[in-house]
């Protein structure tokens, strides 16, 4: 088998991890720079940052990008240390089923502001 032909998922990878990882550092300077423009932080000032729909989509786009990030470090550290291909299974659901249960909550919390 030719080694050019196999899938280039490594830098697949690679590249999620890298745009999810730039996607949330520009979500953090701008929601710092939304919690410095709001003082004092009170529950008034936290349902503002939280109220426009434009924030609540890069909200989602930021915990997405957290979920994917996630998903992709731990099947790598999976895919290396964990060798029995049952156990890998077992805790890649688990971890699936978490981060798709943290998602869903994520946005009910969100929407519910």
């Amino acid at each position: 088998m030719n080694i050019t032909s196999m899938p280039k998922k490594g830098v697949t990878d690679w590249l999620k991890q890298r745009v999810t990882a730039f996607f949330l550092v520009i979500y953090l300077v701008l929601f710092c720079a939304l919690l410095f423009t709001h003082q004092p932080l009170d529950l008034d000032a936290w349902q503002g940052i939280f109220h426009p729909v434009w924030f609540k989509v890069l909200s989602i786009i930021a915990f997405l990008s957290v979920v994917v990030h996630a998903w992709v470090g731990m099947w790598t550290i999976f895919t290396d240390y964990i060798h029995p291909w049952w156990l890998r299974l077992i805790l890649m659901c688990v971890v699936g089923f978490a981060l798709f249960a943290y998602f869903i909550w994520f946005i009910q919390i969100l929407w519910g502001v």
